[in-house]
């Protein structure tokens, strides 16, 4: 008697995770697998931290710009992370 091939489980993504994650940028975008895109998060969070102080402060318009932008990004990845998961796409893949 033949065994079926074990297929691994395929884990889809919460978007609202995603979500409340990415209130500490980048870490929606970890959740979701994107590592590059959640180190560029953190690192342009970084930097327009370091440019809101005194007495450059061009940061303080950047900061919140790029804070809404990972949080929407973090949102939007998880659902078209779904779509190709249950489109039969590998879990592997990324993009």
């Amino acid at each position: 008697m033949q065994s079926m091939p074990v297929q691994p489980p395929i884990f889809f993504k919460n978007p609202t995770v995603a979500t409340l994650l990415s209130i500490v940028t980048g870490l929606g975008q970890l959740y979701n697998g994107q590592i590059l895109k959640a180190v560029l998060f953190f690192g342009s969070m970084f930097i327009a931290c370091l440019l809101a102080s005194p007495p450059i402060f061009i940061g303080l318009l950047f900061a919140p710009i790029i804070w809404i932008w990972n949080l929407v990004d973090a949102n939007r990845s998880a659902k078209r992370i779904n779509q190709r998961l249950a489109a039969g796409a590998s879990p592997l893949q990324t993009g």
